[in-house]
């Protein structure tokens, strides 16, 4: 009985995991193809138009340069450069200095050079966000399926290919939006305070990755909470909203408390700069 409910256990766990490798073989797949011919030049080309428009490829890939050099060589804050403005320098508080994805590619350079690091961070951050939305859509709808074409759509919008084209790695690496709209849902659902702080985690990843990003959690994280506490108004009136708040009410001061850091110099940059 014991071994036929351990063989039927793992049955079910293969089953659940099959979803989640068959979504991400194909958002490869379909990554490498839509960006295609990069993966034919992975060592020698960058993803760029030959324009103007194009011209961010450099930045992008002088973050990666930066971030390790401060890190590793200088033991230095990467948002405060010398590289940049000698001898005076430069804060990159404002700066996409898409800080994650930079730390992602600290162990690829020394390994696979400048050139491949970023087509392989671009990759995966294409893969990566695909992924993020195909959860985010399962957990709404239950449906793999479903959430396999909303992924496929998200991967291939226009919009996104040609943030590609444009080499703008900060706004491509997107994938924390719905992986903090999925937690968010899942914290007002659960109304856990430690499901608030992985969804703050994830707001501080998405705020590094590109502060455009930060700005847009805020509009979605306010239409989301006016939705449900509307919701718990129409069934239980004013103590059904203010209860229906307070799960955002989490998620808002730990997204706070830890963005501060780096929130707090870039505003007063920002306003020093005006």
């Amino acid at each position: 009985m014991r071994e036929g409910s351990s063989v039927g256990g793992r049955a079910t766990g293969a089953m659940g995991v099959a979803p989640h490798a068959l979504a991400l073989l194909a958002l490869t797949l379909l990554a490498v193809v839509a960006t295609w011919p990069l993966a034919a030049n992975f060592t020698t080309a960058l993803p760029s138009i030959p324009a103007e428009r194009g011209q961010d490829v450099w930045q992008n890939a002088w973050n990666f340069w930066w971030t390790r050099e401060a890190l590793l060589a200088r033991h230095a804050n990467p948002y405060r450069t010398d590289a940049l403005f000698y001898p005076l320098g430069a804060s990159l508080y404002l700066h996409s200095l898409n800080l994650p994805q930079s730390l992602l590619g600290l162990p690829l350079l020394p390994a696979i050079g400048l050139v491949a690091t970023y087509n392989l961070v671009t990759l995966l951050m294409l893969v990566a966000t695909g992924y993020c939305a195909f959860l985010l859509t399962r957990y709404v709808s239950g449906s793999a399926p479903a959430a396999l074409v909303a992924a496929f759509v998200v991967l291939c919008s226009p919009q996104r290919l040609d943030e590609l084209r444009q080499s703008q790695l900060p706004t491509l690496s997107d994938y924390g939006l719905p992986l903090a709209l999925l937690l968010a849902l899942v914290t007002v659902r659960r109304r856990s305070w430690r499901w608030a702080l992985a969804t703050a985690a994830v707001v501080l990843v998405a705020g590094l990755s590109s502060w455009y990003h930060l700005f847009h959690l805020l509009i979605l994280f306010a239409l989301l909470m006016l939705w449900e506490a509307a919701g718990a108004y129409r069934r239980s009136g004013w103590a059904g909203a203010r209860a229906a708040l307070v799960p955002w009410l989490w998620i808002a001061g730990l997204s706070a408390l830890v963005c501060a850091p780096l929130l707090l110099p870039a505003t007063v940059e920002a306003a020093t700069a005006a």
